[in-house]
């Protein structure tokens, strides 16, 4: 799995990744960037960068582009929710 920055995925700036377990079975679920200070950084000047855009749309259009991304989380849900439920141990 990647960060998201900027409307990219990408890896962190120093190539540093956090493994991801299942605390009951100690089995490697995925594998994440350890994001730094300058990730962080990074993220808040692309957020910056992103506001005009987002500040000129109508209430409409931004209503819209919500919309579409919580459609993205409903028609995944059954993904999310097992990756959640093993990521904390319970499967």
């Amino acid at each position: 799995m990647l960060m998201r920055i900027g409307g990219k995925d990408v890896e962190g700036i120093d190539g540093r990744w956090i493994e991801v377990k299942n605390p009951a079975t100690s089995e490697l679920i995925d594998r994440v960037p350890a994001g730094t200070k300058e990730d962080v950084s990074c993220a808040a000047d692309a957020a910056d960068a992103a506001f005009y855009a987002w500040a000129k749309k109508t209430m409409r259009d931004r209503g819209m582009i919500l919309y579409h991304a919580a459609q993205k989380v409903r028609d995944q849900h059954k993904d999310l929710s097992r990756l959640l439920t093993v990521e904390q141990g319970k499967r």
